[in-house]
């Protein structure tokens, strides 16, 4: 009986509700539906109490439109010779039926829409036009439009409205051009796009978040959001990005509180550097493309007034720098530029202590050292061996003795007999950085030197070290003392993090990954212990 009636508490079905979700995945075929899908229309038939919060779920984030159209009865699926089964429109739209379309309208907040779409493009006309031009979605907050073969599609002003915060264009066209099936002259697709934009930005004044990518041309225009006040994050992504498409992207530096930029690109030149001035309220900027292009845009963005404090450069694979002279170039710009207030640092593609190379393994990221005051980084280097040994990650924890968090992914080949750090370096590590909450490294080895007795008790605040694979051989690991130098270093540990960090990776042997179980267990057990200790000596002072 007080099941029944907690099941009637409606913030008891929102929470129930709400661990049915859709998964995060691309648009599936009509006939391929979600369980968690058919759970949540199951729970919405059961009785009317369900129905209401059921179906909020179930509505709330869509992966196509087609559902929504099926709810009109006019809408259905017809054979097309050339694009196979679509949705077409057969009948008048009923007052009755539009109601029913608006009442599961109202419901979406979030549409993640991948590919083209599978129903006639007049479908979304007619209904516009039935509602009185009014947006289809008029409570949707996130939209993304990923994948369309034409980056032109008129289809999104349907959906848009004033409530949109978040809007990410991403096409895969080609073509720079449009034909009109009227007319035999070719139309520049940029100007159709910058009507596009303009309308977009009409349509949804208060946006907030704003991701732009073509991923064979640049998204070359970008002025009419400068009309969405409400901006705060833009990320945009192309091809060659040139200084006519800078001077549009420069009319952004007018938003007041855009404080985060993504740029990317293959090739930047050197001319658009007028472009990124003035973006005086910039907080984060992120950079990918080849080296020469981040170079520019690094000491374009060094010449603000912006106190830039999170920086991340993505180099692209086919741009790797694989020469150290290159790296050492950007790190510089970061230190003689950046220093002062950079506080979270991330750097993907850097050819750290890499194997191919004579050069000390930090000689890369040598200048980056000086940098005192950073708190988060994170680099990766996962195009090639690498070779990192316990007195490089002693050196960084030196050198940035106010980390909070710090991760190194890079690649490991045991063929190469290549130095792994192994949890010796950990009693340096804590010992420098008092600070840190989070480690997390690629490859160690499972040892250390000398006795456990050896290495003090420092009850070190870290709670997430997370150790992707060990190097070790199992029958070489003694899990009580293991268990032991973690425990004493790190009471604080969270022992369920560090046990998933070697079960989730692949190709790691059974027995690696039962001696790193027994490990994790053997650490959970001291700290049981202890905590059973705190508390009877709490009892035994309260009486």
């Amino acid at each position: 009986m007080a099941a029944s009636r907690a099941l009637q508490i409606g913030e008891i079905l929102q929470e129930t509700f709400s661990y049915f979700p859709p998964p995060e995945r691309k648009a599936l075929a009509r006939w391929r539906r979600p369980s968690c899908d058919n759970t949540l229309a199951s729970c919405g038939r059961v009785n009317r109490t369900f129905h209401s919060f059921a179906m909020d779920v179930l509505w709330r984030r869509m992966f196509e439109l087609w559902p929504l159209l099926r709810v009109l009865p006019a809408c259905q699926w017809a054979n097309d010779d050339d694009d196979g089964s679509k949705l077409g429109l057969f009948g008048r739209l009923h007052p009755d039926d539009l109601h029913r379309f608006q009442h599961y309208a109202r419901k979406i907040t979030v549409l993640n829409l991948y590919g083209d779409s599978v129903f006639d493009s007049s479908i979304l006309l007619c209904l516009s036009r039935a509602l009185g031009d009014q947006p289809l979605l008029p409570r949707l907050r996130i939209l993304e439009w990923k994948g369309s073969s034409d980056l032109t599609d008129y289809h999104i002003l349907h959906v848009a409205s004033p409530s949109l915060r978040t809007l990410t264009l991403e096409s895969n066209a080609a073509e720079p051009t449009i034909i009109s099936p009227a007319s035999p002259v070719a139309v520049p697709c940029e100007f159709i796009f910058e009507a596009l934009c303009e309308r977009i930005a009409a349509a949804a004044p208060h946006l907030e978040v704003l991701s732009l990518t073509a991923l064979d041309r640049a998204p070359y225009y970008f002025a009419p959001f400068a009309n969405c006040r409400s901006l705060r994050t833009v990320t945009i992504y192309g091809g060659i990005l040139s200084a006519s498409h800078c001077v549009h992207l420069q009319t952004l530096s007018s938003l007041p509180h855009l404080s985060k930029l993504s740029v990317g690109s293959f090739n930047m030149v050197q001319d658009v550097v007028p472009g990124f001035q003035n973006f005086d309220a910039l907080r984060e900027l992120s950079v990918s493309g080849g080296s020469t292009s981040i170079g520019h845009v690094l000491t374009a963005f060094a010449s603000l007034n912006a106190a830039i404090r999170s920086l991340k450069i993505d180099i692209e694979p086919s741009c790797s720098l694989r020469t150290v002279g290159k790296a050492v170039g950007l790190m510089n710009i970061v230190k003689s530029r950046f220093s002062s207030v950079l506080e979270d640092f991330t750097l993907d593609g850097v050819p750290l202590g890499w194997s191919g190379s004579a050069a000390p393994p930090l000689e890369p990221i040598q200048p980056l050292l000086d940098v005192r005051n950073l708190r988060t980084i994170y680099f990766v280097c996962h195009s090639y061996p690498s070779k990192l040994s316990d007195g490089d990650l002693c050196m960084m924890a030196t050198a940035w003795p106010e980390l909070v968090s710090l991760t190194l992914l890079w690649q490991h080949d045991r063929t190469m007999g290549v130095v792994t750090p192994s949890l010796a370096c950990l009693s340096h590590i804590s010992r420098s950085c008092p600070h840190l909450k989070t480690l997390k490294i690629s490859h160690m080895t499972l040892t250390f030197t000398g006795g456990v007795d050896t290495y003090p008790v420092l009850s070190h605040r870290l709670s997430h070290l997370y150790i992707e694979k060990s190097a070790s051989d199992p029958q070489d690991i003694c899990v009580l003392d293991v268990a032991l130098f973690l425990d004493r270093l790190f009471p604080n540990l969270d022992a369920k993090y560090l046990r998933d960090s070697c079960t989730k990776v692949h190709r790691v042997s059974d027995a690696m990954v039962a001696a790193w179980i027994q490990v994790c267990d053997q650490v959970r057990g001291f700290q049981a212990v202890r905590m059973q200790e705190r508390k009877r000596i709490a009892e035994s002072s309260g009486r």
